[in-house]
């Protein structure tokens, strides 16, 4: 455990690789308020855990593990992978961990509920899913419109082998 108090644990995430490479920071702040299962849920009374967290968060992650606030990147995903409120710390080089279209950085949640207390229930939030997914057909059997995106289109370019000559130099005698 990096940190904890009455609002919350942060915890070091499986995928950190603590001690092979620090730019693979990975931690999750856990609410101890079990009914927050998604940033839907949050309202202004959640405001002192969630600033909590902002507050307590980075510190601890830079004297347990060295890594500034400068260089770390705090998000919530919607839609989440698992339905128990939870925030991401991860080191700012791991950019492909963070889906700019799903994930919602914690300051700027703070900010939003500051203006409206109740801004995630009214809120539209955009967020990608594939047509397998179980949730895609809930959605589109309850007459949810979706768009669906299109697959890229694979480009297919002439393989030349190269031939290129290389000169030889050679002196007469």
């Amino acid at each position: 455990r990096v940190f904890e108090n009455e609002h919350f644990m942060l915890n070091k995430d499986w995928k950190f690789n603590e001690g092979d490479d620090i730019k693979t920071l990975y931690c999750l702040a856990i609410p101890r308020q079990r009914d927050l299962k998604s940033i839907r849920d949050l309202t202004a009374s959640n405001l002192p855990m969630l600033k909590s967290i902002l507050d307590e968060s980075y510190p601890a992650i830079e004297k347990m593990f060295g890594v500034p606030k400068e260089k770390l990147k705090a998000y919530f995903h919607y839609q989440p992978t698992y339905y128990h409120l939870h925030i991401h710390f991860v080191h700012v080089e791991q950019q492909g961990l963070i889906n700019a279209r799903e994930s919602i950085g914690l300051e700027d949640v703070i900010f939003n509920i500051e203006m409206a207390s109740d801004y995630y229930q009214r809120a539209p939030l955009t967020y990608a899913i594939g047509h397998l997914h179980a949730l895609f057909k809930i959605l589109t059997s309850n007459g949810v419109k979706m768009v669906l995106a299109e697959p890229p289109t694979p480009v297919e370019a002439p393989i030349e082998e190269s031939k290129a000559e290389v000169p030889v130099h050679t002196e007469e005698a």
